[in-house]
């Protein structure tokens, strides 16, 4: 990824933040498309689902990472009983909106801070 890219991308998560923080929308994909070009757009959620490790949400993200899971959805579909308790997970961070608007801001800033490195 160019310099250039890395400053837009860290941009454009800045004036996603406020529609995270403002619960306009949870996801902050959704938040960088408000907020930026087609180009910048796709560039930044390529990014952010990129950090996910193959997971397609945050929730799904933390929920395996509780259960020792940090690679992708190939051990949770290994065994019913193991998704089963990943789907109950990723539901009660779903579940729980202002935890999780806390951790992606959170999540936002670290991102930012990687990118502006």
């Amino acid at each position: 990824m160019t310099k250039t890219e890395r400053k837009a991308i860290a941009e454009a998560l800045k004036r996603a933040r406020p529609i995270i923080k403002n619960g306009s929308t949870r996801y902050i994909c959704y938040a960088v498309d408000r907020v930026s070009e087609n180009r910048v757009s796709k560039l930044s959620a390529h990014y952010v689902i990129g950090q996910l490790n193959g997971f397609a949400t945050l929730e799904g993200w933390v929920a395996a990472h509780a259960m020792g899971i940090s690679d992708s959805y190939t051990q949770l579909y290994s065994s019913r009983a193991l998704f089963n308790e990943w789907s109950d997970l990723t539901r009660q961070c779903f579940d729980n909106t202002a935890k999780m608007r806390e951790t992606r801001l959170a999540w936002i800033d670290h991102m930012i801070a990687t990118l502006e490195k």
